[in-house]
């Protein structure tokens, strides 16, 4: 682990898309652009399981060595885009959540508690954010229809840089593979 950033990090448990996703969500925005937007970076794209904010490096070094029990491997499906006005964003998002994303992600708000740490009061609403400042609703001329095979969930440092902000793996658990 590398040395704290200004005396803490600022984290949050996500899933990453693996490069094949990743490809398929960049060719939808292609075919529906956002006017008015700035493309989040690709290497920004992921889904928040559960934000925790600035932490200390021995918490952050305490959660990437929580003993996390092994999750099932699960599918997710992003058939549904749109937008948020208040902060701004355009998002892919499943219309269905799967059970198996849900309780990956109460293991991780039991496992944030257990550390001494307050998880989010505030719904979950699973997306990737695509377009950030964005002026006008984005509306896109079909549905996504993105399959996403979800084989892993990381630890990730948010890290303030020259050109905004950059997303750092800290740690990563697979899950279990479907037989």
């Amino acid at each position: 682990m590398e040395a704290a950033y200004n005396g803490s990090h600022r984290l949050f448990f996500a899933l990453c898309p693996p490069v094949r996703v990743r490809a398929a969500i960049d060719r939808f925005l292609r075919q529906n652009p956002a006017r008015h937007a700035r493309p989040v970076p690709v290497a920004n794209w992921h889904m928040t399981l559960l934000f925790i904010g600035p932490v200390s490096t021995p918490v952050c070094e305490r959660l990437a060595r929580w003993p996390f029990p092994q999750s099932p491997a699960f599918d997710l499906i992003l058939d549904r885009c749109g937008h948020w006005s208040c902060p701004q964003v355009g998002w892919l998002a499943p219309s269905h959540s799967p059970p198996a994303l849900l309780a990956l992600r109460q293991q991780v708000a039991t496992a944030v508690t257990a550390v001494g740490l307050k998880t989010e009061t505030r719904p979950y609403r699973p997306h990737v954010t695509v377009w950030r400042k964005l002026r006008q609703p984005w509306h896109c001329q079909h549905p996504p229809d993105i399959l996403w095979p979800v084989s892993r969930w990381h630890l990730v440092r948010s890290v303030s840089c020259s050109g905004g902000v950059r997303y750092e793996s800290v740690a990563c658990w697979p899950l279990a593979q479907r037989p």
